[in-house]
């Protein structure tokens, strides 16, 4: 904003809980440090959620399904010059835009990463600017994702938390520098 550029951030997890808690702040932090005119927020949802739903601080910015408002916010991450913030799961994320928009986010956040599990994670990374960058958040002392089965041997870090995978990354190549939390 401040070098008179546009910036497109996808803000995604686990649960909406966690989405929400990120997402809610946002309308106040922006009218508090005088951005809030200049971006869009918005929160997705298939369709519109019932009382209790979601955060209710955030129900003005609600885009579902094909609502005029969801396609107002495809629209706008078609264009990195707009600064635009959406909140939504990691498939709703990647349906944003259709096809025919591959990079819609400059920034992805991913709140309560240690239960996010590395499939759910890659979804949202399908829309991911060239040059973007990831903001992983997360306590490996919580859960972790809950599967069915075992991670093969040698491959836990790809099937567990996307937490845990920057924290394994490329531990096993020679040389390589881990990612510290």
């Amino acid at each position: 904003r401040c070098a008179g550029h546009g910036i497109r951030i996808g803000i995604t997890g686990p649960t909406w809980v966690a989405i929400d808690n990120v997402t809610a702040k946002l309308p106040e932090i922006g009218a508090r440090e005088g951005w809030g005119d200049e971006v869009t927020i918005a929160r997705l949802a298939s369709r519109p959620p019932g009382p209790g739903g979601m955060d209710e601080r955030l129900r003005p910015y609600l885009a579902s399904g094909s609502s005029p408002a969801f396609l107002d916010v495809s629209d706008r991450l078609c264009h990195p010059s707009l600064m635009t913030i959406v909140g939504g799961t990691a498939d709703q994320i990647c349906r944003l835009g259709g096809k025919g928009l591959a990079s819609c986010f400059d920034v992805l956040l991913i709140d309560e990463a240690s239960q996010m599990d590395v499939a759910h994670a890659i979804v949202a990374y399908t829309r991911l600017a060239d040059d973007a960058s990831v903001v992983v958040i997360g306590d490996d002392l919580q859960m972790p994702p809950i599967h069915p089965i075992e991670a093969p041997e040698g491959a836990a870090h790809l099937v567990g938390s996307i937490y845990d995978f920057y924290t394994r990354y490329r531990e096993t190549e020679p040389g390589a520098t881990p990612i510290t939390p």
